[in-house]
């Protein structure tokens, strides 16, 4: 055993000297370039990573306090370390005014950000010394304000804690000023009321300034309230084209003016003379056709509603109960009104189209006493009608009509006046505008009879149409009291 242990020993120290030796045999500059491959070699291999310390223990981390998150990059415009906060607001009163320096009527005012490409950031609307603008601290911004008649302004920049701004607005077109006076005596009329409207043609602009281009039309600026003083004076600014003053007050006649306005002119001087107001005096008389006065009837006159803007609409007389001898007497303005009438227990009258002149008006209204009338359209299998329409005609004349809607039974009916009549002033009967508030519901009962309330007693001629089926009869209805008529229908041909 040992002399083989000997023999590896040996053997070991033996390969150890040839290695040695045959490094000394190689020329020392083949041994040099070996060695600097072997250094490259080394240099550009990568380094070792560490190993990361082991995790500790549950145990272990349960003691240890907890590391704080990573540092964020603070966002621009903060203080690092510091939270952001939100940005201050400051409220900017906005004054616009006109070249005398008084507040506008209306004004439109915008704000834009200068430092975000002119976008919009804040809007308000309302009288020129009314106006207000919520607008963030320490940034400029650009305001433009603009008005009916006057050209748009622009103010900047602008701060929104300067706290108050001023705009003036150059007039589009021109200055119009007088005053309102009595016709007879041309003494001022204070607290009247003075409208305008103004036509102009071709071009114009919106209320950011951009241009309308000119058209065939012609734009109408309306303004129905202008400032007047207490001593009857105005003074306003008017767009350019062909303008219209109406002035008016109270128990006069309205006055009217035209002039041509144009651009820079000041029409100064004017005068609104106002004649006093042409009354009417309506007595009405209402009585049944017997000629005697009825008990409880009403009256009711209203004037046309009026469709001139600058002349706004006209006061309605009240509703007027009769002084228990049929008489009425009613003081209105001249012109056309809407006459109604009505009492318990007959027909109802108009509503008519009267005429009122100047002066005394008298007007008798014979009413017919109500009746009712309940009609049923029967169909060829003997089962009462459901739905169509059911057609009165007195004397060739249609006076209702009653109309199936909505639910199964469900009816509506228009009437006029059949019986009733007006004899005095001019008064010509027509549907009122209103109709739908003369019309009634109505249902079928449980025979399919539809009851008609309150029509005229006489003689009527009653058509029922079903479908594709119609019938005609007729009834006479006597004053007061209650008729029934059927109607058989036959297929039409």
């Amino acid at each position: 055993m040992s002399s083989r242990r000997t023999l590896l020993v040996a053997l070991s120290i033996a390969a150890v000297a040839g290695g040695l030796l045959a490094l000394a045999l190689v020329p020392p500059e083949v041994r040099s370039g070996a060695e600097s491959a072997r250094e490259e070699v080394a240099s550009t291999a990568p380094e070792k990573t560490p190993l990361p310390p082991p995790a500790p223990s549950i145990r272990d981390d349960a003691r240890a306090p907890i590391a704080p998150p990573p540092a964020r990059a603070a966002p621009a415009g903060n203080t690092p370390g510091t939270p952001s906060r939100p940005v201050a607001v400051e409220r900017l009163r906005v004054r616009v005014l006109d070249p005398l320096d008084r507040p506008v009527e209306v004004a439109w005012v915008r704000a834009f950000s200068e430092n975000d490409g002119l976008r919009e950031v804040a809007y308000s609307a309302g009288g020129g010394d009314e106006i207000s603008l919520l607008l963030p601290r320490g940034l400029p911004f650009r305001l433009e304000a603009d008005s009916s008649a006057f050209r748009p302004g622009i103010l900047e920049p602008v701060l929104g804690e300067q706290g108050e701004v001023t705009i003036v607005l150059q007039p589009e077109g021109g200055r119009v000023s007088g005053r309102i006076v009595t016709a007879e005596s041309g003494t001022p009329i204070p607290r009247a009321a003075l409208g305008y409207t103004v036509n102009w043609p071709g071009e114009s602009s919106n209320l950011s300034g951009t241009a309308i281009p000119a058209s065939a039309h012609e734009f109408t600026f309306y303004r129905t309230a202008a400032p007047v003083s207490e001593a009857g004076e105005f003074d306003v600014f008017v767009p350019p084209g062909t303008a219209r003053f109406v002035a008016r007050a109270a128990g006069r006649e309205p006055a009217d003016l035209r002039r041509t306005v144009r651009e820079g002119d000041w029409l100064e001087g004017l005068e609104l003379a106002l004649s006093p107001e042409r009354r009417s005096v309506l007595r009405i008389r209402v009585v049944d056709e017997d000629e005697l006065p009825i008990r409880g009837a009403r009256v009711d006159l209203s004037p046309l509603p009026n469709t001139d803007p600058l002349l706004g609409p006209l006061p309605n007389p009240d509703e007027v109960a009769s002084d228990g001898h049929g008489g009425f007497r009613f003081e209105s303005a001249v012109g056309e009104h809407w006459l109604l009438v009505s009492a318990p227990g007959f027909e109802s009258a108009g509503p008519a189209r009267a005429s009122l002149s100047e002066g005394e008006n008298e007007v008798e209204v014979v009413l017919a006493r109500a009746a009712r009338l309940r009609v049923r359209g029967v169909l060829p299998d003997g089962s009462a009608t459901s739905g169509g329409q059911i057609l009165l005609e007195r004397s060739g004349r249609l006076v209702g009509c009653a109309t199936s809607n909505g639910p199964v039974g469900s009816w509506t009916f228009h009437g006029r006046a059949a019986g009733a009549r007006f004899e005095g002033a001019r008064i010509a009967e027509r549907a009122h505008p209103r109709t739908e508030e003369g019309s009634l519901p109505l249902l079928l009962d449980a025979e399919g009879f539809l009851a008609l309330e309150g029509i005229a007693w006489g003689k009527y001629g009653v058509t029922v149409v079903a479908d594709s089926f119609e019938g005609r009869g007729e009834v006479v209805v006597p004053p007061g009291e209650t008729a029934s008529v059927e109607v058989r229908l036959a297929e039409r041909k």
